[in-house]
């Protein structure tokens, strides 16, 4: 056989642990993540590494289409180079690791802000009280820094083909 067809079965093996390596990485982070929440700490950084996996996972999909083409090529036997083929690995596990990630992210940026709600409902409804109605009010200065800070932050970092999904999942 061709050695370029014994490679192609390591490189894809290697691929898909790395991906899965990357998936149990992301629920650790969401764990993470769910723990700060409770006790409303700073997720940035736990944004920032969701990011980083999001964009890692996309260039690894961009890149394995011209992979898939060098070990085409370097094939001496056209009925083995034939069978080459990593869309399994592209679509199956990239993209869709990718796209639960960005889902991930927008819905713990939600429970953040269904957890400062939760907190300041007692004092939202008092709406006599001018700090309470207006742009002063606890629960707006919250949602306000929410959205300026941690959707700004993966909006900064995460890969510019993820921002509409985050976008569309943000506004459900």
């Amino acid at each position: 056989g061709d050695i370029f067809y014994k490679i192609y079965f390591e490189y894809k093996d290697g691929l898909k642990g790395y991906v899965d390596m990357l998936q149990q990485r992301v629920n650790q982070i969401n764990s993470e993540i769910q723990s700060k929440n409770r006790n409303q700490r700073d997720i940035s950084e736990e944004l920032v590494c969701l990011s980083l996996i999001v964009n890692t996972l996309d260039y690894l999909s961009d890149t394995l289409s011209a992979l898939q083409g060098k070990l085409k090529n370097s094939m001496t036997n056209e009925k083995l180079s034939k069978k080459i083929d990593l869309k399994d690995v592209q679509e199956g596990k990239c993209d869709d690791l990718a796209a639960n990630t960005v889902k991930a992210i927008s819905q713990v940026i939600t429970e953040k802000i269904g957890i400062v709600l939760d907190k300041e409902i007692p004092s939202c409804r008092r709406w006599n009280e001018n700090e309470q109605s207006g742009d002063r009010s606890s629960f707006l200065a919250s949602l306000k820094t929410i959205l300026n800070h941690d959707i700004a932050i993966v909006h900064e970092v995460l890969v510019m083909s993820y921002h509409s999904l985050l976008n569309s999942q943000m506004s459900q």
